[in-house]
């Protein structure tokens, strides 16, 4: 249904049959207000655009593992921030939606280049292409999830047990053996080859 930004509706109403709550009905991003729901995507793609351009140089500055655990953390953080602050108003939750997405596709990019340096040259492609079939299987857990449960607030709380999980795994990961090798602390990237072996 297309409806028209300049007419303002005073009348209309919101049926919970297939779901208790949403972002359009919690802020009432309908008729005048529509803008917003727009403006909240390009908030969030700013944020990915910061994460993609600021963590790429971090892991390779500090270490893939350390930029790795701090992002996963911060992505936790912001995003559980983001729900209860988004209880203050809109703008809350577009500036948590944008540290949430710098911070989950800047540990994205790190997971990535992670994972093809610990492979062969010869499988990188392969490897990287069911490493991110994890995505595919998390969009169809997100239906399921959205089947179940009702309310955006839960939902967004739900999905970062993940991250959570994720997060505590990673504390038992070495760091890559190739980044120790390319700043030159090679005895250092040795050990981490044989934690790895």
């Amino acid at each position: 249904m297309e409806v028209n930004p300049r007419i303002k509706s005073h009348a209309y109403g919101f049926t919970d049959q297939w779901q208790s709550d949403s972002l359009i009905t919690e802020y009432d991003l309908l008729c005048d207000r529509q803008f917003l729901v727009h403006n909240i995507n390009s908030v969030g793609l700013a944020g990915f655009f910061v994460g993609a351009m600021s963590f790429g140089y971090f892991s390779d500055r500090f270490g893939r593992r350390k930029t790795f655990l701090i992002g996963t953390f911060l992505t936790c953080v912001t995003g559980v921030a983001t729900a209860f602050l988004s209880k203050m108003g809109i703008v809350y939750f577009m500036f948590g939606r944008f540290l949430f997405l710098l911070f989950i596709h800047g540990a994205t990019i790190v997971t990535f280049v992670y994972g093809a340096e610990l492979l062969h040259p010869h499988w990188r492609t392969s490897g990287g292409i069911l490493g991110m079939l994890g995505f595919q299987v998390g969009y169809i857990a997100l239906s399921g999830l959205g089947y179940a449960v009702k309310g955006w607030f839960h939902q967004f709380l739900i999905i970062f047990i993940a991250p959570g999980l994720m997060f505590v795994s990673l504390l038992f990961y070495p760091e890559s053996f190739r980044w120790y090798f390319s700043v030159g602390r090679i005895e250092e990237g040795i050990q981490s080859l044989k934690n790895f072996a």
